[in-house]
């Protein structure tokens, strides 16, 4: 497994090479902008991986059913979005995230790692811009609709499931 330390200079000489000033923090994370996009990489020492993250938009999308369905597309079975992953943070920000293992990485593998998940940060966020909410109203009916339907009936019995 190679060691934060080793990481840490990996990192750093991306950032030279992609023309990006990199310096960890008191932590030893990295927070960066490439291509418009805020990232970090946490850097837990003690740990066998990390996580690069991505803010795509720096606004609430949880009550647009046309961004959802959209991103949920993205991250379907890891094609287009090369297995990262999406989230909404608190406050309903849109993240797409990825975890890194350590162990068989060498500078080549975070290398290209990195510059991928850049690519599909920016392709995330390119298809939020694409993505045009439907007017407030019908959104909102949509969603109103979709907790009236029993769609979980879909499924059929799900042995173990909570049903509230």
């Amino acid at each position: 497994m190679s060691s934060a330390q080793d990481i840490a200079q990996w990192v750093e000489a991306w950032g030279r090479q992609a023309g990006i000033e990199l310096v960890p923090d008191a932590k030893g994370h990295f927070s960066f902008v490439a291509d418009g996009l805020p990232i970090r990489l946490s850097m837990e020492g003690e740990v066998s991986s990390s996580m690069l993250a991505a803010l795509l938009q720096d606004n609430d999308v949880a009550a647009s059913p046309s961004i959802m369905r959209a991103l949920l597309e993205f991250v379907h079975l890891g094609v287009a979005s090369q297995r990262c992953a999406v989230s909404l943070s608190e406050n309903g920000r849109p993240v797409v995230w990825l975890w890194i293992d350590w162990s068989g990485l060498d500078y080549s593998a975070l290398t290209n790692t990195l510059d991928g998940f850049v690519a599909v940060a920016t392709a995330a966020r390119q298809l939020l811009t694409d993505t045009q909410p439907v007017n407030p109203a019908a959104e909102r009916e949509i969603a109103a609709q979709l907790v009236k339907d029993d769609w979980m009936s879909e499924f059929g019995p799900l042995s173990g499931a909570v049903r509230v």
